[in-house]
């Protein structure tokens, strides 16, 4: 199974983090610490992941992709960075700068459009050309895929928590017919109906959720 890469700040040189966080368009004082700059970074991903930043000789993992994301070509364009939710995957990726993205990224951009107004010089019916405002779908964000590295799909560490809890309740569905409860899987494991391989884990159910079950 692969693991989506992702960014080590902690690792980075104090330069190379102005850079992130340029290319970021963050703001930073020229007296700003590493834990300061690290610190702006967090705050503007918001939660969000990273991609990283490709270098000379980086090599792109199996189920990732290389791509860069055009610069914004209208005149006075702050080229902020594109905010993207890719089946979970939830990134900012700066424009002009060539990042690793997981393949899902890419899939999104491609399905990514949008309807513009574009004026077209078309002959009328007496021969005169006129300008005639037509619509045209386009790339929301154009960009380019510089390289690609097949492989199987990445995952997130949600999806990664769920397919490790699937076993247990496909197996609680077998027997039973039906897909559990969080507290009804739990229950049957506590009775050794089925049991927990090592490589898996279960949803632990809230008091609330044990409550609310038991009045079903």
């Amino acid at each position: 199974m692969n693991d989506i890469v992702s960014v080590d700040f902690d690792a980075m040189k104090i330069s190379e983090l102005r850079e992130y966080a340029a290319h970021m368009r963050i703001p930073l004082a020229k007296t700003a610490t590493k834990e300061e700059i690290k610190e702006a970074i967090k705050r503007k991903l918001a939660g969000r992941a990273a991609p990283v930043l490709a270098k000379q000789g980086d090599k792109v993992p199996p189920g990732h992709a290389k791509i860069i994301i055009n610069e914004d070509p209208n005149p006075g364009s702050m080229q902020v960075p594109i905010y993207l939710n890719a089946n979970g995957y939830v990134c900012t990726i700066p424009r002009g700068k060539e990042v690793i993205v997981p393949m899902r990224v890419v899939r999104v951009l491609q399905d990514a459009k949008v309807n513009r107004l574009v004026q077209k010089e078309v002959q009328d019916q007496y021969g005169r050309m006129v300008f005639q405002n037509t619509t045209v779908t386009v790339p929301s964000y154009p960009f380019q895929i510089l390289e690609v590295n097949p492989g199987p799909e990445p995952l997130t560490i949600l999806e990664k928590q769920k397919l490790r809890s699937n076993g247990p309740r496909k197996r609680y569905a077998e027997l039973f017919g039906r897909y559990p409860r969080p507290a009804e899987l739990r229950r049957a494991l506590e009775k050794g109906l089925i049991k927990l391989h090592d490589d898996e884990t279960v949803e632990v159910p809230s008091p609330d959720m044990l409550e609310d079950e038991e009045e079903v």
